[in-house]
């Protein structure tokens, strides 16, 4: 597992450390290329950036743990798919407003194995297209994920590191969710950041925190 060496760091009283997901670039962008990491250790809080991105975060200096072999369960993506259109087409009902159906992408049909995944998508949401099975789909994807092998390493380095709050910095990463999943599981508060409000209705919200 690779860190910078703020193990040894003692902390202040009362000073609460912060393990902040970073999955992506964009999240990258976000919180470790702006002033979010100054400003938060100015408030006193101990920021550890919890990251799965090709750069090397010692050279900004900042504390930072990688997350280690971030592989999501081989059904989550398909259950993914599932879920956001099964959402659109309630927020379609509910609101009575064709605009949503907008936000849905084309099913890929090229090839046999994209053909037999869209087959499969389209028959579960055949299945489950309603309120009750929205909430299946959701509870089955974190039931596959705490099944991998990525969500017992994310649950030995909470356990390990015990921090008192993670943040996650994007709601769209499937990459998120085993992180967050092994931090309730352990009881530690969690919060996801929401790119834009907008997104909402594009059901682009993968992940499941606290606040």
């Amino acid at each position: 597992m690779h860190t910078r060496s703020y193990k040894s760091v003692v902390l202040k009283k009362n000073q609460r450390k912060i393990f902040v997901i970073i999955p992506d670039g964009v999240s990258l962008r976000n919180f470790a290329y702006s002033s979010f990491y100054k400003q938060s250790q100015e408030r006193g809080f101990y920021m550890v950036f919890w990251h799965h991105t090709p750069f090397n975060l010692d050279i900004l200096q900042l504390n930072n743990v990688v997350l280690e072999d971030p592989q999501s369960h081989q059904l989550t993506k398909v259950l993914k798919n599932v879920r956001k259109r099964i959402e659109i087409t309630q927020f379609t009902k509910q609101y009575n407003d064709a605009i949503y159906k907008s936000y849905l992408f084309a099913l890929n049909f090229k090839g046999i194995k994209n053909t037999l995944l869209s087959i499969l998508t389209k028959l579960l949401v055949f299945c489950f297209n309603s309120e009750k099975g929205l909430m299946f789909i959701k509870r089955s994807i974190n039931h596959l994920e705490k099944k991998t092998t990525y969500y017992k390493k994310c649950l030995a380095v909470l356990e390990d590191q015990k921090p008192d709050f993670v943040f996650c910095a994007s709601q769209r990463s499937v990459l998120a969710i085993a992180p967050l999943l092994a931090a309730q599981q352990l009881e530690i508060p969690t919060m996801s950041f929401v790119f834009s409000w907008d997104n909402l209705p594009k059901a682009t919200l993968d992940v499941t925190a606290d606040y």
